[in-house]
């Protein structure tokens, strides 16, 4: 025992359990401790705090990315696999800066920065700003509040301002719009929409639910919550950006047609008319629709059920509903069979009122062994969506696939619903 334990008592134990060469618990003397991260660098620690207060040297940590929310990488430099884990690291005259559209907060308004501003001006920043090359400069990625406090500071003083920043790869959009929710999420509540554009990005890239679950520590329903706001048509997302639709409401919206979601703009943007909010909405989407003969698969002539005239528009509308989907299922059966006729691996029809989940999807043809999803709404729409498979599909036809092999997977029976 040394003479510094025989005052303190003997040191903590630190037990790490790991899985997979990735940390995923954390225990001191059995229990788990509070970890609070007092700077990082994103690549390697502080080199001026070398020691600790009772003089024991400190290990050099790699942080990644992807592990920030909890665990440490155990690779060393040369073997990391991140793209953040060891980008370059310099100095950037702040002139040379500026807010990147990948940085999820791009397009907020300029953030108060009352409460770093003292520290900064005092200390300078001790965090590395991320930042990436755009055009003659370097886009922030994380590091948006520091990057506005730090020109407060050139303002103020006049003197010339050189920023310290970690320098990730130009072509990397997903690994910076990766960091940038990182850091926003971790620090500040964003708002749906932010997280819509910033997970519907990383979902372009083929991330599936759940590596966007795990990496931002959320649950996939939370992801598939936020990708679901891709079903909305554009005005009524923007509406919701300006907090001028309730939460409810969108959720119920998600649920609609594009024909539904245009009348119910309609609707809102009335002076005479108020449209449905809230439960009531959801039950305007999905309850009483009446249903119009343009959304029918079968021929209107052989149609044994009543035909309802809608003097006001330009379709008839199905009398009774029962009559209605007993005629557009036999139909849609049929045109199931002519797709597995045409050689489709696979034909998956859709629960009626659940929408197609297209970020969890990769578009392949049908020689490749893509398959037919249909979406049936209640308002009695059929859509038929050519040439998709799930991105775990993919994953395993990819690691089947070998040289000279052009065999598929075999032929599944189309599921019915």
């Amino acid at each position: 025992m040394s003479a510094l334990e025989h005052i303190l008592g003997p040191r903590p134990r630190l037990t790490l359990v790991v899985e997979a060469s990735r940390v995923v618990e954390i225990w001191v003397d059995g229990r788990a401790p509070l970890i609070g991260l007092h700077d990082y660098d994103w690549g390697e620690t502080d080199r001026h705090a070398s020691r600790d207060a009772e003089g024991f040297p400190f290990t050099p940590i790699n942080w990644k990315g992807p592990a920030w929310a909890l665990g440490l990488s155990l690779y060393p430099p040369e073997q990391e696999d991140n793209p953040m884990a060891q980008p370059a690291l310099k100095t950037i005259p702040i002139e040379r800066l500026h807010i990147s559209k990948l940085n999820m907060r791009h397009s907020r308004k300029t953030p108060d920065v009352s409460d770093i501003l003292p520290s900064i001006r005092e200390k300078g920043i001790r965090q590395t700003l991320l930042v990436r090359p755009e055009g003659d400069g370097y886009g922030v990625v994380a590091g948006r509040r520091r990057f506005h406090a730090l020109q407060i500071i050139a303002a103020e003083t006049g003197k010339p301002v050189m920023v310290p920043c970690a320098i990730m790869e130009a072509d990397d959009d997903a690994a910076a719009v990766e960091a940038s929710l990182i850091e926003n999420v971790a620090r500040l509540p964003a708002t749906e929409m932010e997280q819509y554009n910033a997970f519907g990005k990383l979902a372009q890239t083929g991330r599936t639910v759940d590596e966007i679950a795990g990496h931002f520590g959320v649950t996939d329903l939370k992801v598939r919550r936020i990708l679901a706001l891709a079903n909305l048509s554009s005005p009524i997302r923007a509406l919701y950006a300006k907090d001028e639709i309730d939460p409810e409401t969108i959720r119920a919206l998600t649920l609609a047609t594009k024909d539904q979601q245009a009348d119910w703009l309609a609707l809102f943007r009335s002076e005479t008319e108020r449209a449905p909010m809230g439960r009531a909405c959801k039950a305007w989407i999905t309850g009483g629709t009446t249903i119009t003969t343009d959304k029918a698969l079968f021929d209107l002539a052989s149609y044994e059920g009543e035909v309802t005239a809608d003097l006001f528009g330009e379709t008839g509308v199905f009398a009774d509903a029962d009559t209605f989907w007993k005629a557009q299922s036999a139909a849609l059966a049929a045109k199931v069979e002519s797709y597995i006729d045409a050689g489709w691996r696979n034909v998956e029809v859709l629960e009626r009122g659940k929408y197609f989940a297209s970020w969890e999807h990769v578009k392949r043809p049908r020689t490749k062994g893509g398959s037919v999803i249909v979406e049936v709404r209640h308002d009695g729409t059929v859509t038929f969506h050519e040439g998709y498979i799930t991105q775990a599909e993919a994953r395993k036809l990819e690691t089947r696939a070998r040289p000279g092999d052009d065999t598929e997977a075999a032929d599944t029976k189309p599921e019915m619903s």
